[in-house]
């Protein structure tokens, strides 16, 4: 399995604010969970969380999030599944899909995701991927259903 690179940020200059921003953190552990969210929340992020992909597809549905980080490696229906069935249940949701996982993004998964940050991942590492990831434009691909898994990814997202 060829595995994607997280891509470099450029490095934040002072104090990088996510003031206001709605961010929802899936993750199955706990701690980890609960880290990422107050680490957003102290620089500003307004955070929901949620342990799996059932209890993040229901806050999706009610919520209007800006950005998913969203670990790939959860027991059940994984990451990855959480992004296909957003992607064909909502083809025209805005959430940008940040992907989280220890061991990479599998290259033929990228398409379903809007980047990838690494766990662990420093502070300023974190809040870099969120901020290029919502100042880009949003590729025609994320955009679409991407219920198969036909299409290519790209190494650059």
């Amino acid at each position: 399995m060829k595995v994607l690179d997280q891509q470099p940020t450029r490095p934040l200059t002072g104090s990088a604010s996510l003031s206001g921003l709605h961010v929802l953190v899936v993750d199955d552990e706990d701690s980890v969970r609960s880290a990422v969210a107050d680490l957003l929340r102290a620089k500003g992020a307004e955070c929901v969380e949620a342990p799996g992909t059932d209890e993040a597809l229901q806050e999706l549905g009610s919520k209007a999030f800006e950005v998913a980080l969203v670990d790939i490696q959860m027991p059940g229906a994984d990451g990855y599944e959480l992004a296909r069935r957003l992607r064909a249940r909502s083809p025209e949701c805005d959430t940008r899909l940040i992907a989280m996982s220890a061991f990479g993004l599998a290259e033929q998964h990228g398409h379903l995701f809007d980047a990838y940050v690494a766990k662990p991942s420093k502070a300023d590492k974190m809040v870099g991927t969120i901020i290029q990831t919502l100042a880009r434009d949003r590729p025609a691909a994320a955009n679409s259903a991407t219920a198969s898994n036909s299409g290519g990814a790209s190494s650059s997202r």
